[in-house]
């Protein structure tokens, strides 16, 4: 019986370093995505799913890996209320348990956290100690080092990453890319 418990926790760390493994395989693309010009957001516009008067939702060519069913949605014109295109990356993540889940956005938030301009990580108590949920995070698309997101002026990419709740095994990744253009 003492051999199954030691099997049955080896396995859990092992699933448990996989998820992480995928949110790291992940950070790169991240990165890479955030840095994305406008012409290179709508080349990820894949088969057209559904329209509305403001925005085509399209299936995306990006797909991050550990996470499934990612969406690009664009806005048709410029919002006349901030005076950017916007465009939305939307992908969901379900794994087998919640601590799981939380080691997977922490891992995504302690590989891409050094790249964002200005960043803010959710957390919450958790097994003694506080663990990190979710994260918010913008950086220019011409990265970091171009300085803080000058509103109206500058095209930039802001992150959300969020597990659905503290004990949730779904969580969730939202891009979104703001352009002057």
């Amino acid at each position: 019986m003492k051999l199954a418990k030691v099997l049955a926790a080896g396995l859990f760390v092992v699933m448990g370093a996989g998820t992480a493994h995928a949110q790291a395989a992940a950070c790169q693309p991240l990165k890479t995505l955030m840095a994305s010009s406008h012409v290179q957001v709508k080349a990820l516009q894949g088969a057209r799913t559904t329209s509305d008067k403001e925005s085509i939702t399209y299936v995306s060519k990006a797909q991050l890996p550990g996470f499934q069913q990612c969406t690009i949605q664009s806005d048709i014109a410029i919002n006349d209320l901030i005076d950017y295109w916007e465009h939305h990356l939307a992908c969901s993540a379900e794994v087998a348990s919640s601590e799981e889940a939380t080691q997977a956005v922490e891992a995504l938030w302690a590989c891409t956290k050094d790249s964002y301009s200005e960043r803010q990580p959710a957390e919450a108590w958790m097994g003694g100690r506080y663990r990190i949920i979710g994260f918010d995070a913008e950086t220019p698309a011409a990265g970091r080092a171009s300085g803080l997101v000058s509103f109206g002026d500058t095209d930039y990419a802001r992150v959300n990453v969020e597990k659905a709740y503290e004990d949730s095994d779904e969580y969730s990744l939202h891009l979104y890319w703001l352009f002057t253009e």
